[in-house]
């Protein structure tokens, strides 16, 4: 009765949009009426409209919105089958995995249902609009018709007929079709209230189970009510439990024959791949170990095919195969690790074997207590050897990395949790050991496999590096190792992340870990305008480490694989990596105030009062970031140009948004504002080109055939390989001085960068040279005369 009222209310509730909306639409619509120069226009209107109406309605399968109706009630009552099974078991028996993988599974079926009725009520919607335009035109013909009847032809009032006769047919179509969809509506709104009920009682249970865990709910192991109870149980059963197994595993088998044949034709196609594989050299360099014996290899890698092969098996079949998979996943790891960990793998195997022993065992509660106790005190020894041979490690590294502290300490943390859920155990708190002994070995599991994977990974992305058509980008042919430790580094924490949200969801607490994070990232402050919440922060962020990032690949590919093969110049490079750098950024920057909740118009107010302040007291920033522009721009001043200002002579090594770096001859660097380079006057040595003109300005004595000094100097310096012919040497005869006749040579040089090692060397070849020839060159002389005073005996 009380679901029958339910539907009713629903049913109300579902009709009276619709209701309301045709009383609307009776008092929205105002026909107007058609004049007689309209009437074909109106039809053919009138027409179209009718033609899209009738092919959406073809094109819209009715049976198959039924049919997935049908379907998602009958997933939703194997969720209630489900259900019921899970609480007919013993509730000792129960485990927060069962009803986690139920509420999984309920979610993933509200996300179906949600779309479903999504999908109902645009279709209703789609129909309620065509229903108000066509109940518009049938108004609209129907006050027109007196005034079309006398005025029009024949042949258009017989179509005006027809017309009305179609309207009025789509008009009940699509009546039925409104009331079948609000019919579905009605049973999925009972589907949904059915399944809120499900999450309801499945959150209530969670929720009992999580408060009984502190409380004891078995006999101490220690006390004589727990050997009791152990010895009087049925030993003979135990038996029958494994021969059971045996049975449905067998009969699966059997059933499932050409699955069984397919499994080892996959073991053969694996066994062939392996064996070829481990010829290629790159397989070879990255997995070194791992190919070494490939049968066993293929072994493994058909044992754990098994699992997504057999996955309607049964957890019986599942827990037999993983023992079958344990020694050679065991011998398998072992080539990849160290030998030290060989004894942590063989206890680590032992410790997965008692696990599935102990669920087969479940319905003996004292003999899956033993064996969880042997299993804990296992794990507690495992951990402290690790704890020991971390150790060692640190001992032997003289800089220990933080992932050894950190699995050193994580070591330590799990020998004290095993100890004391040994203790725990012994004092009777069988579930709460249960619930945490399953997720922390769950925990050793996973970290295992996804290091191996790990490792698997940054192997086979490793030896990619090395595939021919790679070496063909510089870039990465030249920075194998670099990319490499990025690999490992970026793989590793997609790794570790992973493993984080595994933990978290076989604890069952993945919807209150996210409601809390989702929570965390929604607090913040609010002010006028803007709305700062941490998870804008965190954007932010991301966005401008990313684009920094990115700024720094793109550079980094243009300056290995673009610059090199295009022959541009260091000045140009430095121009286009600023400027992609500052335009990435900016582009990150106004991602990052968007993401803060800062709107166009709360940048304008930013700028406002950056104007504000511009004029108060940043006149000089802005004057040199203005000025980088303009550098940047017009390049008066490039990267590697040797400039003169003041009496600063230097090559310019970096040109940024701001200042500019200078490195002086003496290799100190000088950084100079941008306002300056751009207001200030500046020798650019190498603005168009490298050339430059060295003078050598030399003396000779008096008497000394000029003719002959000028033609020496002039093959001097022709002579010298550096020197160019075009521009050619010139020699000028300068003036007569006190001592010497004076002459200046002048030659060009290609580089102006040397210009103080090429004026050295040209006087050097200019003095050995007029010596040769035994041309004097003179230097000042002074005749002093000493006049004895009067005071000495002097006349």
């Amino acid at each position: 009765m009380l679901r029958t009222f339910f539907l009713l209310i629903s049913l109300f509730f579902s009709l009276s949009p619709c209701l309301s909306q045709e009383g609307e639409e009776e008092q929205s619509i105002k026909p107007n009426i058609i004049e007689v120069d309209q009437v074909i226009a109106e039809i053919e209107k009138s027409q179209l409209l009718l033609q899209a109406i009738q092919n959406d309605q073809k094109a819209f399968d009715k049976d198959a919105i039924q049919n997935k109706q049908g379907q998602l009630k009958k997933e939703l009552d194997e969720h209630k089958t489900e259900f019921e099974a899970l609480f007919l078991q013993p509730e000792r028996l129960r485990s927060l995995d069962d009803l986690v993988r139920l509420e999984q599974g309920l979610v993933t079926y509200q996300a179906k249902l949600d779309t479903f009725k999504e999908r109902l009520n645009a279709r209703v919607e789609k129909l309620t609009k065509y229903r108000i335009d066509l109940s518009s035109i049938r108004h609209r013909w129907k006050k027109s018709a007196r005034t079309l009847i006398q005025d029009t032809s024949s042949l258009t009032r017989t179509q005006i007929r027809e017309l009305q006769k179609q309207i009025d047919s789509s008009l009940n179509s699509i009546e039925k079709a409104v009331k079948d969809l609000l019919t579905l509506q009605t049973t999925t709104a009972t589907l949904t209230q059915d399944l809120s009920s499900l999450l309801e009682q499945l959150a209530k249970e969670k929720s009992s189970f999580r408060s009984s865990l502190l409380t004891r709910d078995d006999a101490p192991i220690y006390s004589a009510v727990f050997w009791e109870s152990l010895l009087s149980l049925p030993f003979g059963e135990l038996l029958h439990v494994y021969e059971d197994e045996k049975e449905s595993i067998g009969k699966y088998l059997q059933a499932h024959h050409h699955l069984f044949t397919f499994h080892i034709l996959l073991f053969c196609l694996f066994s062939w791949l392996i064996y070829r594989a481990k010829d290629y050299e790159f397989i070879q360099q990255s997995f070194p170990k791992l190919y070494d014996n490939p049968f066993l290899l293929s072994v493994t890698v058909a044992l754990l095919l098994s699992f997504p092969l057999y996955s309607d098996a049964g957890e019986a079949f599942a827990n037999v195969i993983g023992m079958l998979c344990v020694f050679p996943l065991i011998l398998v790891f072992r080539d990849l690790l160290d030998k030290q960990y060989t004894v942590i793998l063989g206890g680590i195997g032992l410790l997965y074997v008692c696990d599935q022993d102990r669920s087969l065992l479940k319905d003996f509660s004292e003999i899956s207590m033993l064996i969880l106790l042997a299993e804990l005190v296992l794990a507690f020894f495992l951990a402290r050897y690790f704890v020991r041979e971390c150790d060692k490690q640190t001992q032997e590294l003289e800089k220990p990395s933080l992932a050894l502290w950190f699995a050193q300490q994580g070591g330590i943390v799990s020998s004290y949790l095993f100890l004391a859920s040994a203790l725990l155990l012994l004092g009777g708190y069988s579930r709460l050991i249960t619930y945490l002994s399953d997720n922390l070995f769950f925990a050793v599991y996973s970290a295992l496999l996804l290091f191996v994977a790990h490792h698997l990974i940054v192997g086979f992305l490793t030896a990619l590096l090395h595939v021919r058509f790679i070496d063909v980008l510089r870039s990465i042919a030249k920075h194998r190792l670099l990319i490499s430790h990025a690999i490992d580094k970026w793989t590793g924490v997609l790794f570790s992340f992973f493993w984080i949200s595994s933990v978290v969801v076989h604890l069952g607490v993945r919807e209150e870990v996210r409601t809390a994070f989702l929570d965390v990232l929604r607090s913040g402050i609010k002010t006028e305008g803007v709305q700062i919440t941490v998870q804008g922060v965190l954007l932010a962020l991301l966005f401008l480490y990313v684009g920094y990032k990115f700024s720094q690949l793109v550079r980094f590919i243009l300056a290995e694989d673009v610059y090199d093969r295009r022959q541009v110049s260091t000045a140009l490079r430095s121009t286009i990596d600023t400027g992609i750098h500052y335009l990435l950024m900016g582009l990150c920057l106004l991602a990052a105030l968007a993401s803060l909740g800062v709107g166009f118009g709360n940048i304008a107010l930013i700028a406002g009062a950056l104007s504000v302040g511009i004029g108060f007291g940043l006149q000089n920033i802005v004057n040199n970031f203005v000025s980088g522009i303009i550098l940047l721009v017009e390049r008066p001043i490039k990267v590697g140009d040797l400039i003169l200002i003041g009496s600063t002579l230097g090559n310019v090594t970096r040109i940024g948004i701001r200042s500019s770096t200078i490195r002086t001859l003496d290799e100190a660097e000088i950084i100079i504002p941008n306002g300056t380079l751009v207001t200030e006057s500046v020798i650019n040595w190498t603005l168009s080109s490298a050339r430059a003109r060295i003078s050598v300005f030399v003396g000779v004595a008096y008497g000394s055939d000029v003719p002959k000094v000028m033609e020496l100097l002039k093959d001097t310096l022709q002579e010298l390989p550096f020197v160019l012919d075009y521009p050619a040497v010139s020699v000028l005869f300068k003036e007569f001085g006190d001592s010497s006749l004076n002459f200046e040579a002048r030659g060009w040089v290609r580089n102006v960068q040397k210009r103080p090692k090429y004026e050295s060397e040209m006087m050097v070849a200019v003095s050995s040279a007029l010596k040769e020839n035994g041309i004097e060159i003179p230097f000042p002389q002074r005749d002093v005369h000493i006049i004895p005073s009067v005071a000495n005996g002097g006349s």
